[in-house]
């Protein structure tokens, strides 16, 4: 869980600046809009991250959430990059942008082990980890 967690909020802490930044610095012909949903979903890993510290009880779900949400995000990424490119190669396209295919390139293929490492945290410790904040949730009493 905690592989899971640091994971996330390294990524997110990590690629959301350099990703946003590489959209509004590098000049682009279309492509940098399809890295919007890639910060998106990083940011939703680093908040899953912070969740999953602090053992909240929507963690879990926001876990299943996040990196179904980022393996689809970031596979349609690397096939838009390859598509990019092909058409820029076929002459359908003006130029390739090969530094906003880079980008998106290295965001999907680090992104994409970390979905799979939360993917496998969901599936190995789901039960313990509903049976920790259920028993967190039944030793907090608010009359305390």
């Amino acid at each position: 869980v905690r592989a899971a967690a640091l994971g996330g909020i390294a990524l997110g802490t990590v690629a959301v600046p350099v990703v946003t930044y590489a959209m509004v610095e590098l000049r682009s012909d279309g492509i940098a809009l399809s890295l919007v949903p890639g910060v998106v979903s990083a940011a939703a890993v680093w908040c899953t991250g912070w969740l999953l510290l602090a053992r909240s009880c929507i963690a879990l779900d926001m876990a299943r959430l996040t990196s179904r949400g980022s393996t689809m995000t970031h596979v349609a990424l690397l096939l838009l990059s390859g598509l990019h490119v092909f058409a820029a190669r076929m002459g359908w396209s003006d130029r390739v942008s090969i530094a906003h295919v880079l980008v998106a390139t290295t965001l999907s293929l680090v992104a994409l082990p970390q979905a799979a490492l939360l993917r496998a945290m969901v599936t190995r410790c789901a039960s313990a980890f509903e049976r920790e904040t259920a028993n967190d949730a039944r030793s907090f009493s608010p009359a305390e």
